[in-house]
C-alpha cells in the first residue's frame, strides 16, 4: 500500500498503487524530453553498425533535394529510400520517452559499453553554420544499449554528452531493417522469349506463340518437352511477380555462396531468355530454420543472397510429379527371414 500526508495535515491518506507511476522518478522528470531537433535534408551520411557489420549510407549531395540514398558499405549498391529515411527522421526529431541520468556512473550499467546498434551521422557541409552562429554539431554518434528491467523500452546516449535516456521499441526497429534496396530482379515480361526451368532431374523449357499487342502471352512446351505436371497456364502470373521481385531482406550481399544455403546447385533454376539481352537467372535453394528460402539471381558461385518467404516458393522449388515418379520416401521392402 502507499500512504501520504498533507503538509500541516494530521491525517494519514491511503493512497492508490497508480499514483505511484505520475509521481518523478529523479530530477530529470520534468526536463523537456527533446533530445535534438535536426531537418533530416542536412543529413549527408549515416553510418549503422549492428551484429558487427557496418552500414554506410549516403544521401544526395546537395542538402534539401528529395532523399535518394545509397548504400556504399558494406556494398556499393542502391539504398532503401524508405528505410534510410525514417532512420533520418527519427534522428532528427530524436525524442526520449524518459531521462534516466546525466550522471551516470558506468555506461556497463546501461549497455553502452556492448550496443545493439551504434548511428553516426554526419551533415552536408553546406548545412554547417557560418563563424560565430550556433548550430547544431556536424557530426553526432547515437548508442542504443541494454532494455530496460522489466520492460521493452532502452537505454541511449549520444556521445559527447552525459544524458542516459530510453527510447521505444518502435524506434528502435527502423534501425534493425534492410538498408539495400529491396529490388533483386527486374524485367519486363513481354520480353521474355523463352523460359527455363531446372530441376535436378528434370528440365522444361517454354516459348510464346505469337500474340496481339494487348493481349498475354500464350506458353508451349518446346519440342521434346513433357510438361506432364506442371501448370503451363501459371506461367504467365509467374513471370509478372519475378519481373519485379523484392525480398524482405538479403543473407548476405558479397562473398562465395555457402554450401547449407543450397544453392550450388539449386534446389530450381529459372532462366529469362530475351531477343539480344543478356538472360537472367533466378536460383531457388533450402528453406532456412526461420522458413523463407535462399535466392540468389547470381549466374555464378559467389554474390548476394537474398530471402523469399511463401509456401508458394516452397512448392515452386519441388519438381512437378509425374504418374510414374516414386513417391518422396520409398519404403523398402523387408527380406525373407529379416526381423521385423
Amino acid at each position: 500500500s502507499l500512504f501520504g500526508q498533507l503538509e500541516g495535515d494530521k491525517y494519514i491518506l491511503a493512497l492508490p498503487e497508480a499514483f505511484r507511476e505520475v509521481l518523478p522518478k529523479n530530477a530529470l522528470a520534468f526536463r523537456d524530453r527533446t533530445i535534438q531537433t535536426l531537418s533530416p535534408t542536412q543529413i549527408h551520411r549515416l553510418s549503422i553498425t549492428r551484429d558487427k557489420t557496418t552500414y554506410d549510407l549516403v544521401a544526395p549531395d546537395t542538402p534539401g533535394k528529395t532523399l535518394h540514398w545509397r548504400m556504399s558499405k558494406p556494398v556499393d549498391a542502391p539504398a532503401d529510400d524508405e528505410q534510410a529515411t525514417k532512420v533520418a527522421l527519427l534522428l532528427g526529431n530524436l525524442h526520449a520517452a524518459e531521462l534516466v541520468t546525466d550522471h551516470p556512473a558506468d555506461e556497463k550499467t546501461y549497455g553502452f559499453d556492448r550496443p545493439l546498434v551504434t548511428v553516426t551521422w554526419t551533415l552536408h557541409p553546406e548545412a554547417s553554420p557560418g563563424p560565430g552562429k550556433d548550430a547544431s554539431p556536424t557530426e553526432g554518434t547515437l548508442r542504443i544499449g541494454a532494455k530496460v528491467p522489466g520492460g521493452e523500452n532502452r537505454y541511449a546516449t549520444i556521445d559527447g554528452t552525459k544524458l542516459v535516456f530510453t527510447v521505444g521499441s518502435e524506434f528502435v526497429e527502423p534501425f534493425l531493417g534492410e538498408f539495400r534496396d529491396h529490388r533483386v530482379l527486374s524485367f519486363v515480361p513481354a520480353t521474355v522469349q523463352r523460359i527455363v526451368f531446372r530441376w535436378p532431374g528434370r528440365l522444361l523449357s517454354f516459348v510464346p506463340r505469337s500474340q496481339g499487342p494487348t493481349s498475354l502471352p500464350e506458353w508451349r512446351p518446346e519440342p521434346g518437352v513433357d510438361p506432364t505436371g506442371f501448370d503451363i497456364s501459371k506461367i504467365n502470373a509467374l513471370l509478372e511477380g519475378l519481373s519485379k521481385l523484392q525480398t524482405e531482406r538479403f543473407a548476405q550481399y558479397v562473398g562465395i555462396l555457402p554450401e547449407s544455403f543450397g544453392l550450388t546447385p539449386p534446389r530450381l533454376s529459372i532462366e529469362f531468355q530475351f531477343d539480344g539481352a543478356k538472360p537472367k537467372t533466378l536460383r531457388l535453394g533450402n528453406q532456412s530454420l526461420e522458413g523463407p528460402l535462399y535466392a540468389t539471381a547470381e549466374t555464378g558461385s559467389a554474390g548476394a543472397v537474398f530471402m523469399v518467404a511463401g509456401p508458394a516458393w516452397v512448392e515452386l522449388a519441388k519438381a512437378p510429379k509425374r504418374p510414374d515418379d516414386l513417391p518422396e520416401q520409398v519404403i523398402k521392402p523387408a527380406e525373407k527371414g529379416a526381423k521385423p
